[in-house]
This record gives C-alpha cells, sequence and structure tokens, in this order.
C-alpha cells in the first residue's frame, strides 16, 4: 500500500485509508 506524502486537503488520503491520515497527523503533531 503506497503512502505518498498525505495532504489534509485531499479527501483521496481518507479514501485510501485513515490509517495514512492518523500518520500524517502524527508528523504535523511532532513538528
Amino acid at each position: 500500500m503506497p503512502a505518498p506524502a498525505p495532504t489534509p486537503r485531499n479527501p483521496s488520503t481518507a479514501s485510501e485509508g485513515p490509517m495514512s491520515y492518523a500518520i500524517f497527523q502524527l508528523a504535523r503533531a511532532h513538528r
């Protein structure tokens, strides 16, 4: 399951899987 830089403005990520979104949120919190 390739997960390219997930974007919060792209609903596509949500469709691909909530896991990708979770990773994105975690990365954002870290920064």
